[in-house]
């Protein structure tokens, strides 16, 4: 485990996901939010002491924002204890009202997933729309172009772009685009400029939630081919949590069945003498 006082930042990653469960005989669709905590990457892109939790309520109900709050906070103080609040954090999701307000209360750099920024840009240049070669190519080009700015956490420079080229294409009978996505695309620019400038801050290395979600719960329900009930399903999480947070569930279970095997030896060591003593003289 590497020694987290040399490290400036805490990222934490956190996203909803829905999961078909049974609830009392009956399929019901329950509400998942997990979050993962780690301290940077390795070489190899592996997260760092990587830590994480979830929450869970079934259809219907809710997660107070407030109470999952103070739940972050005490699984970081549980996690990386007190000196946490030394630490600068990064809160990374899809910019959820919920996270905003999470990363606010925590005081934390908010970061939007840039996994679900490039689901917009894709929809409003959406190549197959266009056959002819050129401009296929030059959507390729300014798709580029978009993302390399973004990435610099320039928002303003891409929302002006964006602005001009439409009255541009406005004058074109050849060259569409479309304009429902395309609008989409600026309004989201423009509500998560706060999330998207935080790209060039030093201490930005990228956000995994989606991908986290990905392998931490919906790998265990085969990406919707399986389906469990909803008390089993949360036992399964339990233990893949367990063992990703240090505890090898399996290993405690052996250490306690040997430990309580050693009393039983000990205890018959003890006391065999005695029982030979009585059996001799009752005989």
């Amino acid at each position: 485990m590497p020694d987290i006082s040399k490290y400036k930042y805490i990222y934490i990653l956190t996203d909803d996901t829905w999961e078909d469960l049974l609830v009392n005989k009956q399929s019901n669709e329950c509400r998942y939010r997990l979050v993962t905590f780690h301290i940077g990457k390795d070489a190899r892109g592996r997260l760092l002491n990587k830590r994480q939790f979830y929450w869970s309520v079934p259809k219907g109900a809710k997660i107070n924002t407030k109470k999952f709050v103070r739940e972050v906070a005490r699984q970081l103080l549980k996690f990386y204890g007190a000196t946490y609040k030394e630490k600068e954090l990064f809160l990374c999701g899809d910019g959820a009202g919920w996270i905003k307000i999470t990363a606010q209360e925590l005081k934390s750099n908010y970061v939007l997933d840039y996994f679900h920024l490039s689901q917009y840009i894709h929809k409003a240049f959406n190549k197959k729309c266009h056959l002819h070669p050129n401009y296929r190519n030059l959507f390729d080009i300014l798709t580029t172009e978009i993302k390399t700015e973004i990435l610099n956490g320039d928002v303003a420079k891409v929302i002006t772009f964006l602005s001009d080229f439409k009255k541009i294409t406005e004058y074109s009978d050849e060259f569409k685009i479309d304009s429902e996505h395309y609008n989409k695309l600026i309004r989201y620019l423009k509500n998560q400029q706060k999330g998207i400038e935080s790209y060039r801050h030093k201490g930005y290395i990228g956000s995994c939630s989606e991908a986290m979600i990905s392998h931490s719960i919906k790998a265990y329900m085969g990406y919707g081919a399986k389906i469990y009930k909803y008390e089993s399903f949360n036992v399964i999480l339990d233990l893949a949590m367990a063992k990703t947070n240090g505890l090898d569930p399996l290993k405690v279970l052996k250490d306690n069945i040997i430990a309580y095997h050693e009393q039983e030896i000990k205890y018959y060591r003890q006391n065999i003498w005695k029982w030979y003593k009585h059996w001799k003289k009752d005989y």
